[in-house]
């Protein structure tokens, strides 16, 4: 299930690129729902009862990164065998499918592939029965039986041997996922991230930025010169927020979208490891991957990209 609302670090800077950034004025915003650049061109952003959000798919771009927006009857052969075969699959259900009529489910706790998801979910105790609600879907082989059971309103139907069938997969995140507190944000079925908050850092949480963060107002006052792990949304590609420089770039150019130029970040977003860089006397221009950057003369800070380590310890850094 997709839980763990979505934390955003808007910085609001005065000024115009300088080598400094003494006048900056910046604001520090806590976002747990939607926003313009929330998700990707002709995805729809769509916010949960429990906090945070999904993307629902463009129907032209299903993928992994969005998740599938479902009828009360859309079943596991249709929508996630069709578009994903046996991977896992991201879905969105809409609210008062327990009213549904004529939407048969079989199973408990195992649906056979032609079962209902949403009506799975009300049933297996996923999302109360007047709300939607977001969900990972598993694949499983057939079953030589399903068993029947009435569980939250809904009544399911044993059956024999079915060839393919599907559960409901939690993401890792879980009340002491996070050691300080911070929030936690699945990644995938397997992979979450610990949110830092807007206060202090440490080596096993990441810097929550937007779109327009840079290094000397997201990394540096919380990590100095250490290496500073962040998460980016996505959409950055289509927001204007200048980068300066290739492979390394000025302290004040945008890290995620350094990250997409880098090639280090998908347009869907993720986590990126910045490394400090003392300043150099020019930074060149490139255009790849989508993102033009500009050329600079001499800047006293820069940034680039170091290998991905997920972090294990929970030391105190800033």
């Amino acid at each position: 299930m997709m839980q763990g609302a979505l934390f955003l670090l808007i910085a609001s800077l005065a000024g115009i690129h300088a080598a400094s950034l003494d006048n900056a004025n910046i604001t520090v915003t806590v976002v747990e729902i939607c926003s313009f650049d929330s998700c990707r061109k002709g995805e729809v952003c769509q916010d949960l009862d429990q906090g945070g959000f999904v993307c629902i798919c463009d129907p032209a771009a299903v993928d992994a990164q969005c998740s599938i927006r479902l009828t009360c009857t859309s079943t596991w052969d249709t929508v996630c065998k069709s578009n994903f075969g046996t991977e896992a699959c991201s879905v969105w259900c809409p609210p008062d499918c327990l009213a549904a009529d004529g939407v048969d489910i079989w199973g408990t706790g195992i649906y056979t592939g032609d079962s209902s998801i949403c009506r799975a979910a009300i049933h297996d105790g996923k999302m109360k029965g007047a709300n939607g609600g977001a969900f990972v879907l598993g694949y499983l082989p057939g079953q030589d039986s399903y068993e029947s059971s009435l569980q939250n309103g809904i009544p399911s139907t044993g059956y024999g041997a079915w060839d393919e069938s599907f559960h409901f997969v939690e993401p890792g995140c879980s009340d002491d996922t996070c050691p300080f507190g911070e929030r936690c944000k699945p990644l995938s079925q397997e992979n979450t991230v610990c949110l830092c908050n807007s206060t202090h850092a440490h080596d096993a949480c990441y810097v929550p930025l937007d779109c327009t963060s840079d290094w000397e107002t997201a990394c540096s006052p919380l990590v100095g010169k250490g290496p500073c792990r962040v998460w980016c949304p996505s959409g950055c590609l289509s927001i204007s927020a200048a980068v300066w420089g290739s492979g390394v770039y000025t302290g004040d150019s945008s890290i995620c979208r350094a990250g997409l130029h880098d090639g280090r970040l998908a347009p869907s977003g993720g986590v990126l490891t910045v490394g400090y860089v003392p300043g150099k006397e020019a930074f060149i221009s490139v255009a790849q991957n989508g993102v033009n950057s500009i050329s600079y003369g001499s800047y006293d800070t820069a940034f680039n990209f170091l290998k991905e380590v997920k972090p294990t310890e929970g030391t105190l850094i800033g």
